[in-house]
């Protein structure tokens, strides 16, 4: 996720939308349970944080889907780290 990486405005929402996942107590190592999806999907601040960070990686030219996208999480953008 190179393109993520280098774009600043789409870095800063993943890291926002992370430290709100961190404080809804997500546990990054693990896949997360449908009721902690439910629960994140019925904060309005996640919902928020989450359209922008589509519409900046879209921006960016990254496809985003949900195989992809916990790793993307737990890496903070760094396809490195994989």
């Amino acid at each position: 996720m190179v393109k993520l990486a280098n774009n600043k405005e789409a870095m800063a929402s993943l890291q926002e939308m992370s430290a709100i996942m961190k404080a809804a107590g997500v546990d990054f190592t693990q896949k997360p349970s449908m009721f902690t999806m439910m629960r994140l999907s019925a904060n309005p601040e996640f919902r928020t944080v989450a359209k922008r960070l589509m519409e900046e990686m879209k921006k960016a030219g990254i496809d985003i889907n949900p195989e992809n996208a916990m790793q993307m999480f737990m890496n903070g953008g760094d396809d490195s780290k994989k």
